[in-house]
């Protein structure tokens, strides 16, 4: 499915959602949140105070494509947790505390949101595919979601790929990073060029070789085989392989 054919089915898909929203009736939830602002959708339930409904549907606009995009790469054939619960405060100080063990995510709404809310539901529904194997592929469990970043935030495209374009000028090699067992151990700095290598990996995969092969991956990875073990089964490459075909592209 070239990009146009895809990008007029997730349209439909988003179409067909918004048509069975109900307006006022809260189908899976209970009546501790009639006094909050509701927003339902096939697999996001939309929670706040002070936002009108326009925002919120702003929001599950963006939320439900990543949802069906992710889907149409990941494959559909996973038991998805959802629907996920998404708390939206007004400000810093907002808490839902008489509600707070049911969010899956909370978040501040600000013209940021966009950035902001992405990578964390991608993890959200990436988790529900690999389980508890995630934590095994830091590649994966970080890169994928900067990857859906960069793509709906012009701003963090720009930065991750200039930093990955300073890698290939300069011709340093940032693969020693994915040695380190945990990411989140790592300074800002060297945090920032693992999540610009790892997101340039997974979208060079996909758009390289496409959804189809990327979800033949992601399932390798489920069934507990390494990265590189996976890397070779479905593309037929190895690590340095990978490292010169992106640099490849990127000079």
């Amino acid at each position: 499915m070239n990009s146009s054919l895809r990008s007029i089915f997730l349209s439909f898909l988003i179409f067909m959602l918004h048509s069975c929203i109900s307006n006022n009736t809260l189908t899976r939830i209970d009546d501790r949140y009639l006094n909050y602002n509701v927003l339902e959708t096939s697999h996001f339930i939309l929670i706040s105070k002070k936002l009108e409904r326009s925002k919120l549907e702003g929001l599950s606009d963006i939320l439900e494509n990543v949802y069906y995009s992710i889907t149409y790469e990941l494959g559909s054939n996973y038991n998805f947790k959802g629907p996920y619960k998404i708390f939206i405060y007004s400000d810093d100080k907002e808490k839902f505390s008489d509600i707070a063990d049911e969010k899956d995510l909370e978040i501040v709404f600000s013209t940021d949101t966009r950035c902001q809310v992405v990578g964390p539901v991608v993890y959200l529904i990436l988790k529900d595919v690999l389980q508890d194997y995630l934590d095994f592929y830091p590649v994966i469990r970080f890169g994928y979601p900067v990857y859906y970043e960069r793509k709906y935030c012009a701003e963090k495209e720009s930065y991750y790929f200039k930093l990955f374009s300073d890698f290939v000028k300069k011709d340093y090699n940032p693969f020693y990073l994915f040695e380190v067992a945990n990411p989140q151990n790592l300074t800002e700095t060297e945090i920032s060029k693992y999540y610009s290598v790892s997101s340039q990996i997974i979208k060079f995969l996909i758009e390289e070789y496409g959804s189809f092969k990327f979800s033949i991956f992601i399932d390798k990875l489920r069934k507990g085989l390494s990265f590189n073990e996976s890397l070779k089964d479905v593309y037929f490459l190895y690590p340095a392989e990978i490292k010169k075909k992106l640099f490849e592209k990127v000079r």
